[in-house]
């Protein structure tokens, strides 16, 4: 299904073409009815119910892209860093893609200016687009991200953006390589609106991993990168008592449905660990009730939790409407609230 529609992007956030970060448009997807609406996002709370509870990532995006030079190839790229790591070895992403499809073990990527260095050890046996590096002794990776990093970017960004574009309300524990964007709307103003309808908060953590991969290059498997997580017994908490007086649990992001899904496999306790879990048709979920993200492109693993949740037929009319009306997808696009 997901091959069936078409999108818009959106490449900027709303504010480089004079809008506020919360004037973004909000596609309302309605499941037992089947029914789809669209409006402005400052309007959310029309949406939503005295007593539900929408939980948010507390991530914090950080610097892990670096201009390289290749060794053996002699060309200029970018390594972009993930937040996995095994025996010493950190995962990478060699961009652009072409370059990343010629390297060999035997290369060598030196950073600039410095040319402090990582070797190309093996490829991910899962995803062979990206690398396990091993730095070598003189590569401090804090010290050369404080230097040199870079936020990642992909081509809809035609330039590097401030790093307060990233910020959100909640984003406190610096740890994510990609964006957990879906909460950057959610300005005090909107928070203050939602709070005075009645509207509660609860926060996780989910530190977001590399997630460049295009659909033939995951349509097989039946895990994701591993990210670290956290739910929090006070989370916890808040969780069982919104469920107990009626109310519902949305999670703001993918982001916050993989750690509240994987919380509950692992027996609904706190915990602080590393989660691989891939959301897919037919998952059955035990924690949360709805969803609110972007609009995701066709080739993304995110769209196939939004299957998950929501019919073919119901999600392809969605997003069939979405385009004609002129909503935008990606990270600083407009919203859905899948419920």
């Amino acid at each position: 299904m997901k091959h069936m529609f078409d999108y818009n992007t959106a490449h900027l956030p709303p504010e480089f073409y004079g809008a506020a970060k919360d004037e973004v448009k909000l596609l309302t997807i309605d499941r037992s009815r089947g029914m789809v609406s669209g409006s402005p996002f400052i309007g959310l709370r029309d949406f939503l119910r005295p007593g539900d509870l929408l939980v948010f990532n507390d991530s914090l995006m950080i610097p892990s892209s670096l201009n390289v030079f290749f060794t053996e190839s002699g060309r200029r790229g970018k390594l972009n860093f993930g937040t996995s790591s095994v025996h010493g070895m950190m995962l990478c992403e060699p961009r652009p893609r072409n370059i990343g499809e010629l390297l060999s073990e035997r290369e060598i990527a030196l950073t600039v200016p410095e040319s402090t260095g990582v070797k190309l050890v093996k490829r991910h046996s899962l995803f062979h687009r990206y690398w396990w590096v091993e730095p070598a002794d003189y590569f401090e990776f804090t010290s050369v991200m404080s230097k040199f990093g870079q936020y990642i970017r992909y081509g809809h960004i035609p330039f590097d953006l401030p790093p307060e574009t990233y910020d959100t309300v909640f984003s406190s524990l610096p740890g994510s390589v990609e964006f957990p964007s879906a909460s950057r709307p959610f300005t005090q103003r909107v928070m203050q609106s939602l709070e005075k309808n009645g509207v509660r908060f609860a926060t996780i953590t989910l530190h977001c991993n590399l997630s460049s991969l295009e659909s033939s290059e995951f349509e097989n498997a039946t895990r994701l990168l591993d990210e670290e997580y956290a739910v929090s017994r006070r989370t916890l908490e808040q969780i069982q008592k919104t469920h107990e007086e009626g109310g519902r649990v949305l999670a703001v992001g993918t982001t916050v449905a993989r750690a509240l899904e994987s919380c509950a496999i692992s027996g609904r306790k706190p915990i602080h660990g590393r989660t691989d879990i891939y959301i897919t048709p037919g998952f059955r979920f035990g924690m949360i009730d709805g969803l609110i993200t972007g609009l995701h492109e066709p080739d993304g693993s995110h769209v196939d939790m939004v299957s998950a949740l929501v019919d073919d037929s119901t999600l392809l009319s969605a997003y069939s409407v979405a385009k004609e009306i002129g909503y935008s997808w990606h990270e600083f696009g407009d919203l859905s609230l899948i419920v």
